[in-house]
């Protein structure tokens, strides 16, 4: 704790990034607290003082005798300067604190903004490549969000000639406006190269909105407004809708985000029909609905929809019929038949099963092979895409705490040829014409959908606690190496013993000092989607059924097809068996031999 007995009476407690959804302003200086701001705060519960920590770091007195006489020399920092002070620089009164004269009594001062301008430098999201010093400007400038001139207090980076309001720099990142149903998103600058690009109309106004201003974007609708126009009616949302629109992750619980989406995208994405799938419907065969009540239940059974396990805390059905192993959530067998499809704003359709070999598709958001449930959608020019159920729940607008305060949208690069690389959760980077990914409203932080989706906690047979998602692996690195020798502690994955890039994310216990890769976490690898076990009957190469098998370790069996070894992988790679006479054939020979591409 701090004690500053001349700002304060209680002890002060400091906080090393202000994340509080409700604005605060600092006493010092009454300027906004913004995110990720180092702060103190008072350690008394229901005293609401709140400071910036460059401004509680301020001198208690200086003196400047190049710019003031020795009447005034020195100036010593007050709480309650004399009512009527004008600050001696600025020319505006002085409220709150001040630097006052030590000598003389009068009505003049200097506010701690003048006084230091230099130490008040603080990061924004709107601009993360300089700190931004807050500036009365005498003369008028333009505002690089809004796009008006104006005198003002501006943040502002004399570096890169960046101008912001001072209510342009504090503006909401969510908010509502009374001409629309949906809340916008507040976008700084325009998120991709401009070349022949527009923000296209205000939706307010009707006049056209440049891209070297900032606008309020309805992702849903393809719209936007100016800043300026949703100032003049601005609303913002409270705490309740910002849980709905706003989904906080990664999810508390050590399951999937997936069921607490799903079962409410109809209604919060405008969907055209709220129609839902049926337990009659989803499967071919009668289904057995199981309640939920702590059921004995098999630990690696999965659902046939998510791919995700059965729980016997946890409603499911299954099939009547003994020789049939299709079980389903509750939740999955009412899915909805159609929601609204994010970022392209077209519908998507449920489907049961895929047309082709194996019902076997491609997820198009996380691109992994998957067999499950999954919903289409057509993609003009480029025919129809597939997306798993899972990932067809991804919320549009998220904050995740690897960028934290931060708003993340869905986003696609569709239609715009870019390099989609440094990626802040994992090294996989795409150049492909279309691709699905979060981006920050503000910078160029981006993470895939299948890595924003990951859960805080999953469980792995290498250790009996769970192991924890970790975003920030330099932060613990650092700090286990300072009470640590070993240099090495988190050079290698646990599971595939290859090295661990601390640059991204990963799982791992503290406790037994276990670290893991995502993808060498069989609940979330390259086949995690994909329910082993089905089979098929009428394969040319064989004359029994061959069942498909997941590979997680070395093996010496020869495909029946190429005659080459059926290695096992760490990617947990697959092939078909034939039990009855140990017959192996890798999943791409039997494709092949099938006459189908490799998914």
């Amino acid at each position: 704790m701090l004690a500053k007995d001349f700002i304060h009476e209680h002890p002060l407690i400091f906080n090393n990034d202000y994340d509080d959804e409700r604005p605060k302003l600092c006493k010092i200086c009454g300027l906004m607290m913004f995110a990720e701001t180092p702060f103190y705060s008072c350690s008394v519960s229901g005293c609401s003082l709140f400071l910036h920590k460059h401004c509680a770091d301020l001198p208690r007195s200086f003196s400047d005798k190049e710019s003031f006489s020795d009447v005034y020399n020195p100036f010593v920092l007050l709480p309650n300067p004399t009512e009527g002070s004008m600050c001696l620089k600025c020319g505006q009164i002085c409220r709150g604190f001040a630097y006052c004269p030590e000598k003389i009594k009068q009505n003049v001062g200097l506010h701690p903004l003048c006084a230091f301008p230099n130490e008040m430098g603080t990061l924004h999201r709107s601009h993360r490549q300089h700190p931004l010093t807050p500036t009365h400007r005498e003369m008028c400038a333009q505002c690089i969000a809004c796009g008006e001139e104006e005198k003002d207090i501006f943040f502002s980076c004399q570096q890169c000639d960046y101008w912001l309001h001072q209510d342009c720099a504090s503006l909401p990142p969510v908010a509502k406006h009374p001409s629309h149903v949906h809340p916008y998103v507040l976008l700084y600058s325009y998120p991709f190269p401009k070349g022949n690009f527009s923000w296209g109309s205000c939706k307010i106004c009707g006049e056209d909105m440049p891209l070297n201003h900032g606008v309020y974007s309805c992702r849903a609708c393809s719209i936007g407004a100016h800043i300026k126009c949703m100032k003049s009616a601005l609303m913002d949302l409270t705490p309740e809708e910002s849980r709905e629109f706003i989904v906080p992750l990664p999810p508390s619980m050590e399951d999937t985000v997936f069921p607490s989406l799903i079962i409410s995208k109809a209604t919060l994405d405008g969907t055209s029909s709220t129609a839902r799938m049926t337990p009659e419907k989803c499967h071919n065969h009668p289904l057995i609905f199981h309640d939920g009540d702590n059921e004995i239940v098999e630990e690696e059974e999965v659902c046939n929809s998510c791919i995700q396990p059965i729980s016997s805390a946890t409603p499911y059905y299954s099939c009547s019929k003994s020789n049939c192993h299709f079980l389903v959530h509750e939740i999955c067998a009412n899915l909805p038949l159609e929601i609204w499809g994010k970022p392209l704003n077209s519908p998507m359709y449920l489907f049961t099963s895929c047309r082709g070999f194996f019902h076997v598709f491609y997820c198009d958001y996380c691109q992994r092979t998957f067999n499950g449930f999954g919903y289409a959608f057509e993609v003009k020019r480029h025919g129809i895409s597939f997306v798993d159920v899972e990932c067809a729940s991804a919320p549009r607008i998220i904050m995740h705490e690897s960028h934290k305060n931060h708003i993340l949208q869905l986003t696609t690069t569709f239609g715009i040829r870019l390099k989609i690389k440094d990626f802040g959760c994992c090294s996989k980077s795409n150049y492909l014409t279309h691709i699905y990914f979060y981006q920050c409203v503000s910078c160029d932080y981006k993470i895939h959908i299948r890595c924003a989706l990951l859960p805080r906690l999953v469980s792995h047979k290498f250790d009996k606690h769970p192991l924890q998602l970790n975003t920030k692996g330099h932060t613990i690195f650092l700090q286990h190496q300072s009470s640590s020798s070993d240099l090495n502690l988190f050079d290698l994955c646990e599971f595939c013993e290859k090295n661990i890039d601390l640059r991204y994310w990963f799982y791992g216990c503290l406790e037994c000092d276990n670290y893991f890769h995502v993808n060498c976490i069989p609940s979330l690898g390259k086949f995690s989607k994909f329910k082993f076990g089905g089979t098929v009957d009428d394969a040319p190469c064989h004359p029994h059924p061959l069942a498909s098998v997941g590979l997680l370790t070395v093996g010496s069996q020869i495909c029946g097809i190429c005659e080459r070894t059926v290695e096992g992988i760490t990617d947990f790679n697959y092939a078909f068996h034939c039990s009855a006479c140990d017959f192996w054939v890798h999943q791409y020979c039997l494709f092949k031999d099938r006459g189908y591409k490799k998914p």
